[in-house]
């Protein structure tokens, strides 16, 4: 199976954004997985951060092809989540780390009594970095 390891577009934002994006990526990235997420300009992965009036969505994740050559485009909804946060960077870095745990092979709501960055309703406050649960599934689908 293909390792996890993939890049995406180099993204520029303000700072308010930029931070807890980065952050996303690192929080995969210093996993105990082989999980390695960097930026290229040559990438076709995109994550982009804008404004869908009438989207409800904080993230959407959608993949284009099929592996090993798939990318993706995760689009963060910021009307959304700037109107349902007041903590805005932890609620954008748990947005993003869920997101790309798709990219990882994740599912949403995994059947766990256990804490998961992928299960809906989460603290956000508390749980912006993948969680052993998600550790455990990228190191059960990946070896």
């Amino acid at each position: 199976m293909a390792l996890p390891a993939f890049s995406v577009k180099p993204y520029d934002y303000n700072s308010l954004w930029q931070v807890p994006m980065d952050r996303a990526l690192s929080a995969w990235n210093v996993t105990p997985t082989p999980v390695w997420i960097t930026k290229s300009s040559s990438a076709k992965s995109i994550i982009v951060a804008q404004q869908y009036p009438g989207k409800t969505w904080f993230g959407l994740y959608t993949p284009h092809g099929s592996k090993p050559d798939r990318y993706f485009d995760i689009k963060l909804n910021s009307l959304e989540i700037s109107k349902a946060t007041t903590n805005f960077d932890k609620f954008v870095q748990y947005n993003l780390v869920h997101e790309l745990g798709h990219a990882l092979s994740l599912i949403d709501n995994p059947v766990t009594s256990q804490v998961s960055i992928m299960k809906y309703g989460v603290d956000f406050n508390l749980y912006y970095v993948p969680q052993q649960y998600d550790i455990n599934d990228v190191n059960n689908y990946y070896n």
